[in-house]
C-alpha cells in the first residue's frame, strides 16, 4: 500500500493492521490518520519527503520487516511510543534527524543508519543483533533494559548504557 497525498493517508484513518506501507511525498503529510495503527506485517517505509519536520505513530507496536525512514529532509523527531518490536530499523539521509524515540521497543533484529543528522536514540530493553551507523556527524545510542526481578526483590530501574561513537561505527553486540 502507497500514500502520497494527503487524502489516501486520510483513507486509511481507523486501520489497526495493514499488510506493508509507504508514505512518501512532495508536501506536508500528517500521520494523524494513522493514529490506530497498531502493526505493519512486512516494511513500513516513511519518506522521501520535504516537508515533515516531526512524526508520530502513538499506537504502532510490531513491524514485522523493515522500518524505513529515508529521505526526510526537515524531520528532526520521530516518536515510536507504543513500538516494542521490529525487524529492522533503516535511517538514510535524514539530515535534520537529531531524534528518535521507541522507548519500549524490546526487539530489533537489525539497526542501520547513513547520512543522518546530530542523532541521539533512545532504545528500551535489548540491543539490535546488528548495528552499523555510518555519516553523521554524531550519534548517542542508549540501550536501556528492563532489570529483571528475584523473589522477595524489588525492582529497580536499571542505568542507561550509552554507546557513543563517531561516524561509520560498527557494533555487532553478543546475546
Amino acid at each position: 500500500m502507497r500514500a502520497t497525498r494527503q487524502a489516501e493517508l486520510d483513507a486509511l484513518a481507523g486501520c489497526r493492521v495493514l499488510p506493508a506501507l509507504t508514505v512518501r511525498g512532495a508536501g506536508a503529510l500528517d500521520l494523524a490518520p494513522l493514529a490506530s495503527l497498531t502493526a505493519v506485517d512486512g516494511d513500513l517505509v516513511l519518506g522521501p519527503t520535504t516537508a515533515w519536520s516531526s512524526g508520530e505513530l502513538p499506537a504502532l507496536a510490531r513491524v514485522g520487516g523493515t522500518l524505513r525512514v529515508s529521505g526526510n529532509a526537515a524531520l528532526g523527531t520521530l516518536f515510536l511510543p507504543a513500538l516494542t518490536e521490529a525487524g529492522a530499523l533503516e535511517l538514510v539521509g535524514n539530515v535534520a534527524l537529531v531524534s528518535i524515540s521507541a522507548p519500549r521497543l524490546a526487539h530489533l533484529g537489525r539497526l542501520a543508519g547513513r547520512g543522518n543528522g546530530a542523532l541521539a536514540l533512545l532504545l528500551l530493553g535489548a540491543p539490535p543483533a546488528s548495528l552499523t551507523l555510518e555519516g553523521s556527524p554524531t550519534v548517542q545510542l542508549e540501550v536501556v533494559s528492563a532489570p529483571t526481578p528475584t523473589a522477595g526483590s524489588t525492582p529497580s530501574p536499571a542505568p542507561p548504557a550509552p554507546a557513543q561513537g563517531p561516524a561509520g561505527t560498527t557494533h555487532s553486540p553478543s546475546r
